[in-house]
């Protein structure tokens, strides 16, 4: 067992074998399987309670399933809104807490895509990829670096990759309040 205080003065929470099941039409499906999910935070922070720090997340040989049907609908869609739950007026006041992520991690992951309208299909083996950036600025930099050992895609049949080696490093200029992302240069 991982010792909650390991990282002192930060505090480690562990969370191991996260399977996610997918709802109709995807019912029964595995969206998500995760072997162990760390979350490392501030103490201090946590104490303080205004701004809970969180200092990393890794997500350790997460396997993930992304399919798109011929209709367009898509697995991932998994937050259904009810008819009760409509947005809540902008005039509200906001509430203080603010969650501050600065670094993630994936580590020997695999990713699957499965586009039925399309017929494209990519398959990302031992993905390796790392991201940080201050999450609660409207406006920032996240700097990533991914690595996939096995990265292949194909076409309506035909494979256009298979198993090649790859890794990009790159900057993203996020503008989070007009879903605007830029990719600087590389």
């Amino acid at each position: 067992g991982t010792n909650f205080f390991e990282n002192f003065p930060n505090v480690t929470l562990t969370i191991k074998h996260l399977t996610l099941i997918n709802q109709a039409p995807f019912a029964g499906d595995t969206l998500a399987r995760i072997s162990t999910l760390k979350f490392t935070l501030d103490l201090m922070s946590l104490i303080k309670g205004e701004t809970v720090r969180v200092v990393s997340i890794v997500f350790d040989e997460p396997q993930v399933h992304l399919t798109a049907l011929q209709d367009g609908t898509v697995n991932w869609n998994i937050v259904k809104l009810s008819e009760k739950q409509k947005p809540e007026p902008e005039t509200q006041a906001k509430s203080n807490f603010n969650l501050m992520l600065q670094h993630y991690e994936i580590k020997d992951g695999t990713i699957l895509y499965d586009d039925q309208s399309s017929g494209m299909q990519v398959i990302a083996n031992h993905l390796d990829h790392k991201g940080s950036g201050d999450f609660t600025q409207d406006h920032f930099q996240l700097v990533t670096l991914t690595k996939i050992k096995e990265l292949s895609v194909g076409l309506a049949g035909i494979n256009y990759l298979s198993k090649i080696k790859t890794q990009l490093l790159a900057d993203i200029d996020v503008n989070a309040k007009d879903n605007k992302f830029t990719l600087k240069e590389n």
